[in-house]
């Protein structure tokens, strides 16, 4: 198996084409067998109250408006009607229903509410379809945490009883099953039996690695979805006086994701931060981040910088918001992590982000998390020989990510200024396409920059609460 990291869709195909499956629904994951860790959490339904919701949220943004209502009944309604989880689309949907699904319990929208709620009782009726195998993980952690974010702003925002009382109960299951249990694959090696636990811990280790790779060592999208999953789950049992407020397995799943974020957040002079900087440097994704010119031929680096992409990292700003939200108010763990959140802000506005100017009318932002603008991806599967991510062309992450839920006014009022650029221009419009991949035409536009959906994802970033 060759490990591909999974990235926002640059024609976000999932987006647009996201109907049932047209096949039978996938096999279903066997069920997980006991923890031996812990005791396996019965169903939440006699601890309904009373609850304790975290301080800090906020229950009274703004009303929609009549414009992103409109745009929410052609763009959000008709998609949360299908039954998403059952083929690969769900990890674009996943990303898509994310800022829909904050704005509606913040901002109180009690109608998207209802409609968040029948889309996961329709999953959670369906539940067998989950499969956790390594080719299929990546999409439905994507889509789990998308379900674990529900679970907690329904809690949170008084509303348990949307919240299917089996749901939590087997989104445990899952995690542990990962966390404990199903062998992790890993680069040049056999799969860690131990599960992920076991894959992380050696990572942190630092030992050598069979293949000599620095990149072996990387921290990966799956587990942190874990650890962000985990992280609600905790969260939502202290809201409702679960015993998922201080289950061992979740603990320790948050102790590994402190661990992680005190060995691999490196912090700079001017108090931003990277992720595992260099640890992708011999992958193959990177070895032409120096380079700035796509042309046939081109050489590898001499030295490769091996950042995090800004489209990968985007997720982080909700990951480390949920393991902030985990810990009590006023207690040191929620000053860690919002001290992360306030980091990650300094250094996407003062390192990635780049303003208009006379030479560029909108917003873009340079490929890589340290501020470097090299090319990603040169000779990737989708794009084609000598075709690549060059300068700026990971700047529809702006639009299609988590990046809006950056804490502070600068977040707002970037996203206010991205919603007034549309409709796009044609030079945005083939800034946020991205490459064309080889031997093919330009083609129309891809939809999500001018169906409404991009317009609508930035505006609901403008104004969360």
């Amino acid at each position: 198996m060759v490990y591909r990291r999974g990235t926002l869709n640059v024609v976000f195909l999932g987006l647009a084409t996201c109907g049932p499956s047209a096949g039978p629904p996938p096999a279903a994951l066997p069920s997980p067998a006991e923890t031996p860790v812990a005791s396996r959490p019965g169903s939440d339904a006699g601890l309904r109250a009373p609850l304790r919701p975290d301080p800090a949220v906020v229950h009274s943004g703004p009303e929609f408006s009549a414009g992103e209502l409109q745009l929410w009944e052609r763009r959000v309604r008709p998609r949360l009607a299908r039954d998403l989880w059952r083929n690969a689309g769900r990890y674009d949907a996943a990303t898509l229903f994310m800022l829909p699904l904050h704005a509606a319990f913040e901002r109180n929208y009690p109608e998207g509410q209802q409609q968040f709620a029948e889309h996961i009782a329709q999953f959670t009726a369906q539940r067998d379809s989950v499969r956790l195998d390594p080719d299929a993980q990546l999409s439905w952690l994507q889509y789990l945490y998308f379900v674990s974010r529900f679970i907690v702003l329904a809690a949170d925002h008084g509303h348990p009883d949307m919240i299917p009382p089996e749901l939590p109960v087997a989104l445990h299951g899952w995690v542990a099953e990962l966390w404990l249990r199903s062998p992790a694959w890993q680069w040049f090696r056999k799969p860690f039996p131990g599960g992920f636990r076991q894959r992380v811990d050696w990572k942190l280790s630092n030992a050598p690695g069979p293949g000599g790779k620095a990149f072996e060592h990387a921290i990966l999208d799956q587990e942190l979805f874990l650890f962000a999953i985990a992280a609600d789950l905790r969260h939502y049992g202290r809201t409702i006086g679960s015993p998922l407020a201080q289950d061992p397995v979740l603990n320790e799943v948050d102790r590994f994701a402190r661990r992680v974020y005190d060995a691999r957040v490196v912090w700079n002079a001017d108090s931003g931060w990277t992720f595992q900087p260099g640890v992708w440097r011999d992958h193959e994704h990177h070895l032409y981040d120096c380079r700035t010119e796509k042309r046939p031929g081109l050489e590898r680096c001499d030295k490769v910088g091996g950042s995090e992409d800004v489209s990968h990292t985007h997720r982080f700003p909700l990951w480390i918001r949920s393991s902030m939200e985990a810990a009590p108010a006023d207690s040191g763990e929620r000053k860690y992590y919002e001290r992360l959140q306030s980091g990650l802000e300094r250094q996407f506005f003062d390192r990635v982000l780049v303003s208009p100017s006379p030479e560029f009318s909108g917003y873009r932002l340079r490929n890589y998390m340290d501020g470097e603008n090299g090319i990603y991806r040169w000779g990737y599967r989708t794009l084609g020989r000598d075709q690549g991510y060059g300068p700026y062309e990971l700047s529809s992450a702006l639009l299609l990510s988590w990046w809006g839920f950056l804490p502070g006014p600068r977040a707002r009022e970037l996203f206010r200024q991205v919603a007034g650029e549309f409709p796009l221009s044609d030079q945005l419009l083939q800034l946020y396409r991205g490459p064309i991949p080889a031997g093919r035409q330009p083609g129309k536009p891809p939809a999500y920059l001018v169906d409404g959906t991009s317009e609508l994802l930035s505006r609901l970033a403008a104004e969360l609460p």
